[in-house]
């Protein structure tokens, strides 16, 4: 009997699939998770934007229409994981945000034990090549600094001073950190960005690793001890 009822729930199952024009019955589990994870991601992403709204406002957030709240939640991620990573306050960590126009991918600036790190942020659920590609030809620019650096906008050109002391370190280092609201990075993204920042010779020694934060991180910080 068990046998005959788990043979139509099968039936029940595969019929359904079809109905949602799917090959399998996989195929409809995998399906169904995905929706679940969607309703879950939506739920987390806008717990997280209240909460930078009650952290960052009176900073960055300059008004609420959608480009402007876009921008907003941009800025105050990359300040949220910088505090948080960090273990600074918020309202140090603001200081080294340098998204606006013309920042080249580079969205803060934050130097700390010989080592200089440059943030690239999307407040969305992935991240693509030519998010890599924007923070990859800010770190030529800023290398450059008197042959590009005016490419830069204001908030990266009132650190250039402090940025020729940090170059002229032998022992620093410079670690790229991606930042983005999603649980995986696509493969042809970390192959790019190990490909084209991290083993790209005119970076000669300064590039060696990186770091990806994506909402498991971010997560993660609210129950955790500070690093």
């Amino acid at each position: 009997e068990r046998y005959i009822r788990g043979i139509i729930k099968m039936k029940n199952l595969l019929e359904l699939a079809k109905f949602k024009g799917l090959n399998s019955i996989e195929e409809l589990l995998e399906a169904e998770l995905n929706s679940l994870y969607n309703i879950k991601f939506k739920g987390q992403k806008k717990n997280l934007a209240q909460k930078l709204n009650n952290l960052f406002d009176g900073y960055f957030l300059e008004n609420f229409n959608r480009k402007e709240y876009g921008n907003f939640l941009s800025r105050a991620l990359t300040a949220y994981v910088l505090s948080k990573h960090f273990n600074i306050p918020e309202e140090e960590a603001v200081k080294y945000i340098t998204d606006d126009v013309h920042d080249l991918g580079i969205d803060a600036i934050y130097y700390f034990n010989h080592t200089l790190y440059l943030f690239q942020t999307k407040f969305s659920n992935s991240i693509s090549r030519n998010d890599i590609k924007e923070i990859k030809d800010g770190i030529k620019n800023l290398l450059s600094l008197e042959e590009s650096f005016e490419n830069f906008n204001d908030h990266i050109k009132a650190k250039k001073l402090n940025l020729q002391q940090f170059l002229l370190e032998d022992e620093l280092k410079i670690i790229p950190v991606i930042i983005f609201f999603g649980q995986q990075t696509p493969i042809d993204v970390t192959t790019f960005l190990q490909q084209e920042i991290v083993d790209n010779p005119d970076y000669g020694a300064f590039i060696d690793e990186y770091i990806i934060i994506n909402n498991e991180n971010i997560f993660n910080y609210e129950i955790q001890h500070p690093n």
